[in-house]
């Protein structure tokens, strides 16, 4: 079985997370050049292509034990070349969404938090406390995310730094 499946920008490629083995997986839209990408005792979710489609962000859940995965296993961030190769880790986090440069990656760290891929540096957004699931848009412009208390869809306006309710 397979879950967590995701495409990359030209459409010829898919990554996806083999179950229960935990494991990300890429290939082709046919299925061939099939190649593995981690190794247990990694547990991936969320796998996301870069808009180069270079790498892979993905967040892993078991701290490198699956023994220990539940609930109390804070979750973080990883980037692995799409060819293969190891995993870098990248934050503590989950659930990252690239920009569209390719430049940086937002995550759910129990509020939004962007990280500069160039100089390693990580900023919290204004006003993202518990905020969740951090979506950039095609053109840069917005990131939606869900704020968890009041479950309303929320969308920043990263030029102006001003976030507003799309839905509730």
């Amino acid at each position: 079985s397979v879950c967590y499946v995701d495409f990359s920008r030209d459409g010829q490629w898919i990554t996806y997370v083999a179950y229960p083995e935990g494991t990300l997986w890429r290939s082709k839209l046919d299925g061939s050049e099939r190649t593995q990408l981690t190794l247990p005792p990694l547990a991936v979710m969320n796998p996301r292509w870069s808009p180069d489609g270079k790498l892979i962000a993905f967040t892993e859940v078991s701290n490198g034990d699956r023994r220990q995965m539940g609930v109390d296993t804070p979750p973080r961030v990883y980037v692995v070349n799409a060819e293969g190769g190891g995993p870098l880790l990248v934050a503590s986090g989950k659930d990252p969404t690239w920009s569209p440069d390719g430049n940086s990656i937002a995550y759910d760290a129990g509020e939004i938090r962007i990280l500069d891929l160039k100089t390693g540096n990580t900023t919290k957004v204004d006003g993202s406390d518990k905020f969740r699931s951090p979506r950039w848009s095609p053109d840069g412009n917005h990131i939606m995310a869900l704020h968890e208390p009041t479950r309303r869809l929320m969308v920043l306006d990263v030029p102006q730094k001003s976030w507003r309710e799309l839905a509730g």
